[in-house]
């Protein structure tokens, strides 16, 4: 299991969709920042200007659009093999189903944590380069509170990239199953709140247990409590391991 993860992993590390896809995210990252700094050249010297405080703030909010390049990963790890049924080869090398998909979903999210790290860096070192600390408390509170709730939303995103590697097996159709994890993550919680008006007041209870609407919660502006934060990090890791075992369940019972 472990040198099949390995050579997979190697093989996508040469992917340039990988690379394109973190280059895009720095880029975006960068001209964010650029932004900010031409917004200072129109403030007063006498007022204060943005510093790399306000960008983490700004990424607090980023937080959630982020759930969505989950889609790539999964793509990367799972969704072509499965669209293109070259996974036939690899359950026919003697590798079981399970270990297989096991080790797609942790492929998945290393290259999520991997994009992760590299735009938290790139945060900082352009953020701290072009604009430079303006706030010195503000900095404090707000660098502490990114790195919390991005640690946080991280453990989300596993969860995120368990739906997406399992709605890629269940429908073969990458496009379909791509619209599909959309549609959960935008309207799920809203469906959920019109069933409890509508049907019975369970599905209110079940909204807040969403992953939609735990990464809602850490990306809000206002101060999130520190077991709210928590509640949400082990709300991931369980949607990341049940839907796993799911998947587990599915593809060794699907005729590939």
């Amino acid at each position: 299991m472990r040198n099949y993860l390995r050579a997979e992993l190697y093989r996508n590390f040469h992917r340039k969709s990988l690379w394109v896809t973190m280059g895009s995210v720095i880029a975006c990252i960068l001209i964010g920042i650029l932004c900010f700094q031409y917004m200072n050249t129109r403030i007063p010297a006498t007022e204060v200007k943005i510093g790399l405080e306000m960008v983490f703030i700004a990424g607090i909010i980023a937080l959630m659009p982020y759930v969505y390049l989950m889609l790539v990963f999964t793509d990367i790890s799972i969704g072509e093999e499965i669209k293109n049924n070259t996974i036939k080869n690899i359950i026919s090398s003697g590798l079981s189903r399970g270990k297989i998909y096991v080790c797609k979903v942790i492929e998945a999210s290393i290259f999520m944590i991997l994009c992760s790290v590299a735009t938290l860096v790139s945060t900082i070192v352009f953020g701290y380069l072009i604009l430079g600390i303006q706030q010195e408390e503000l900095f404090s509170t707000m660098s502490v509170e990114f790195i919390k709730r991005g640690s946080v939303a991280i453990l989300i995103y596993m969860g995120a990239i368990a739906l997406g590697s399992l709605l890629a097996l269940i429908i073969k159709q990458g496009t379909v199953a791509s619209l599909m994890y959309i549609f959960l993550f935008l309207f799920l919680g809203k469906l959920f709140g019109l069933l409890g008006t509508f049907i019975h007041p369970i599905f209110t209870k079940m909204k807040p247990y969403l992953l939609s609407s735990q990464i809602s919660l850490i990306c809000q502006e206002q101060g999130v409590a520190n077991s709210d934060i928590i509640m949400a990090g082990v709300i991931g890791i369980i949607y990341a391991v049940v839907l796993t075992i799911i998947g587990v369940i599915v593809i060794r019972k699907k005729d590939i």
